[in-house]
């Protein structure tokens, strides 16, 4: 009888404790007045132009944007940055097979993109049939 009223208050005081939430939303961290959040739609446009003008090669594969599709846009902000690192993850239409191997295939990929747009990193991500 005592842990049911125990759980019994419990519940009651999660249903009227309610989810009230306080949040702020910043333009830009307030050590950087000069960085702009950029909506995915945007990174995704500057992400196809670094594409058209740079060469994206991965694992012996050349990529253009015709190949990609682009499913996430991450936003990660390092604590001694003021800038957050912006990574675009892309699956890859059809699937190639990784040079040297018979069962592996690159499935996607992922291109971290500096404040102009321009890709400085890329990820391989290769799955095992």
């Amino acid at each position: 009888m005592l842990i049911r009223s125990f759980v019994l208050i419990l519940f009651m005081v999660d249903v009227f404790s309610g989810d009230i939430v306080f949040a702020q939303t910043l333009k830009s961290p307030s050590n950087n007045p000069g960085y702009e959040f950029h909506e995915p739609g945007k990174v995704i446009d500057r992400y196809f132009k670094a594409l058209d003008k740079e060469s994206l090669t991965v694992l012996g594969h050349r990529l253009d944007k015709s190949m990609l599709v682009p499913v996430r846009v991450e936003y990660v902000y390092e604590l001694n940055s003021t800038a957050p690192k912006i990574k675009v993850y892309s699956n890859i239409k059809q699937p190639v097979i990784v040079t040297g191997t018979t069962n592996c295939k690159l499935r996607g990929v992922s291109a971290n993109l500096d404040n102009e747009g321009n890709i400085i990193e890329t990820e391989a991500h290769v799955w095992s049939d």
